[in-house]
C-alpha cells in the first residue's frame, strides 16, 4: 500500500517547477490530488498525465485520482473557489 493513499491534496502552482515536482511525488505516493495552475492549461494537463502515468502506469483505476483547477493565488476570490471546488468533489472526503 502506497504511503498516501487515500489521501488528498490542493497543489498550487502545480503545471510547473516545484510545484509539479510536488503533485507528482504526491500521486506516486497514492495521493489524490488537485492540480492548480494560473494560464497554461497545457502544462497543467501535463503535469497531471505525468503525475498518473507514475503513479498507475498503465492501470486505468490505481484508485488515485487527479482534478485540475484554474486560479490565481494572489485573488482571494480565487483561492475560495479552488478549496470549494476541490472540498464539493466526493473523493476529496476521505
Amino acid at each position: 500500500m502506497k504511503g498516501l493513499a487515500g489521501k488528498n491534496a490542493l497543489i498550487t502552482g502545480a503545471s510547473s517547477g516545484i510545484g509539479q515536482a510536488i503533485a507528482i511525488r504526491l500521486a506516486t505516493e497514492g495521493c489524490n490530488i488537485a492540480i492548480n495552475y494560473r494560464k497554461s492549461t497545457e502544462d497543467a494537463e501535463e503535469t497531471e498525465e505525468m503525475a498518473m502515468q507514475k503513479a498507475c502506469g498503465q492501470v486505468s483505476e490505481c484508485g488515485v485520482q487527479s482534478l485540475l483547477l484554474q486560479g490565481d493565488v494572489s485573488q482571494e476570490e480565487d483561492i475560495i473557489d479552488m478549496v470549494n471546488t476541490v472540498v464539493d468533489k466526493l473523493w476529496f472526503r476521505a
